[in-house]
């Protein structure tokens, strides 16, 4: 449990001031729940995260959650907390496979303090675990693109990107679009490199209107592949999806293999992220793989 004299200003948790038992008891709760949060990320990074004074995205995330409490805001604050555990399990998990690997995030961590490189981490670490926890070759994290794997026989890659917009528009599909067109025009982007594509920003935008079905997404992908000369084997789109009922975040990806993805690319990706269903990319579209 964390000691009050580390908590920093900014930290001041108002909700812990109920008026009943029962509100005692939850925020007590809420207040463990956060303590046993930032005990799992110190241990991971083997730095006490409260007693720095640097910003960084953790402390950013953690004041995030402090927001939550204080506004008794409890959707908002799950939502985020589950966010936060998964990503801890995967940096822990990192930390256990890869310490080269783990060195590399951590600096990226304590380094930026930006919240829109918070969703850029966040989708690498989750390629990273994934190909740490899943996949029988090798996996060297490097930069453009992000991963290599089986680099001492055939090597293929996995680029990272993410489709992000603060916009309060209702229109915002487009983002996924604007996003793999960037990339596409990238050296190396080949049949022999997985784009992998972190939407969950669009995602719970385009969901904000309860009118939507998942099928309006699926049909506006499959129809932007089709009518677009992708240069990459492959496109994942990743979304890391809160479930209400069951209190936890889970990653999910959908596989969209490319008719010019190569044999090696594919043989990874049957590994790493497999397509289900019969349709022509995948049914269900999100797959679990945290």
């Amino acid at each position: 449990m964390q000691d009050k004299n580390t908590v920093p200003i900014g930290f001041k948790i108002n909700y812990l001031k109920p008026v009943t038992p029962e509100s005692y008891d939850k925020a007590q709760g809420i207040k463990q729940s956060l303590d046993e949060l930032i005990d799992e990320l110190n241990g991971a990074l083997g730095i006490n995260l409260l007693l720095k004074k640097s910003k960084n995205l953790i402390i950013n995330r953690l004041k995030n959650l402090v927001k939550f409490i204080n506004n008794k805001d409890a959707n908002g604050f799950m939502q985020e907390y589950t966010h936060m555990r998964l990503f801890t399990k995967q940096l822990i998990s990192v930390k256990n496979n890869d310490v080269e690997m783990f060195a590399h995030f951590k600096r990226e961590i304590l380094k930026q303090s930006h919240q829109d490189n918070w969703y850029g981490i966040r989708a690498e670490l989750g390629i990273a675990f994934n190909c740490l926890e899943n996949f029988k070759g090798t996996t060297r994290k490097r930069e453009s693109p992000d991963f290599v794997l089986n680099e001492s026989t055939i090597p293929v890659f996995i680029e990272s990107t993410m489709a992000h917009t603060n916009s309060q528009k209702v229109e915002v599909l487009y983002k996924i679009g604007a996003a793999i067109n960037k990339k596409n025009k990238k050296i190396y982007a080949n049949n022999n490199t997985a784009l992998c594509i972190d939407i969950t920003n669009i995602f719970n935008r385009f969901f904000n209107d309860t009118n939507k079905q998942e099928s309006e997404l699926v049909d506006w992908i499959n129809n932007y592949l089709n009518e677009t000369k992708i240069k990459y084997g492959a496109i994942i789109i990743m979304v890391h999806m809160y479930l209400k009922a069951e209190r936890r975040c889970q990653a999910t990806y959908s596989t969209y293999k490319l008719q010019h993805c190569s044999a090696e690319l594919s043989e990874v990706l049957d590994e790493l992220y497999p397509k289900i269903g019969k349709n022509k990319y995948a049914d269900p579209v999100f797959s679990n793989y945290s």
